[in-house]
């Protein structure tokens, strides 16, 4: 279970420029840094940017409710859209699996984040929105 405690963490990061934050099924934060990317597997529920924390609240609860034990939850400031972005996601460790999962059908539709970088990474190429 995330706690609300984390909730209000996860909206703060996303308060500035394309901050964000993955958060495991207990609760627990990806570091920056990590060696690992973050790859949407599920549609993207937005709001806006400047949406109320019971409006996010909201929102993550919604995507929260169909996350597996062994996936994450990713939040996101996307700053071309003007929203806050909201998937369940994978952590894989290489690019390789990135390429794995699109290859098997999964979406990607925000591509993958490498926390160690930053950079997004579209194994389909970057979207023109991104470019």
């Amino acid at each position: 279970m995330i706690s609300c405690a984390i909730k209000q963490i996860a909206y703060k990061r996303v308060q500035g420029p394309w901050g964000g934050a993955t958060i495991s099924a207990d609760g627990f934060m990806v570091p920056d840094g990590a060696d690992a990317y973050a790859v949407a597997i599920s549609p993207t529920v937005s709001v806006f940017e400047n949406s109320s924390f019971p409006t996010f609240v909201r929102a993550f609860d919604a995507v929260m409710a169909d996350m597996s034990d062994t996936s994450y939850i990713g939040v996101f400031h996307d700053d071309v859209k003007k929203t806050i972005d909201f998937n369940v996601v994978a952590v894989v460790d290489t690019r390789a699996e990135v390429d794995a999962l699109y290859a098997a059908g999964v979406p990607m539709p925000g591509g993958a984040y490498n926390f160690a970088t930053g950079d997004g990474y579209w194994p389909q190429g970057k979207p023109s929105e991104y470019a």
